[in-house]
């Protein structure tokens, strides 16, 4: 995943990739909303060094996610 400045947010995986929006909100929870899912979902993000925390707002789960320096995927 990579979070572009300006609000575009893109993704890929081995089966399939797509293009969204992302944007803070005033609390600071990080929203994001793909193209082919338009309805949003939010995430309390805790960060620890480079590694990223993402729990969705009102459900159990977790995403975690590496931070890394640039483009390394091209978009």
């Amino acid at each position: 995943m990579f979070a572009a400045a300006g609000g575009m947010i893109y993704r890929s995986s081995k089966t399939a990739s797509d293009v969204g929006k992302w944007r803070i909100t005033p609390d600071g929870q990080f929203c994001r909303a793909w193209w082919y899912r338009p309805q949003g979902r939010c995430y309390v993000v805790y960060q620890e060094a480079e590694m990223l925390e993402l729990y969705p707002a009102g459900r159990w789960g977790k995403v975690l996610l590496r931070r890394a320096p640039g483009n390394p995927e091209g978009y």
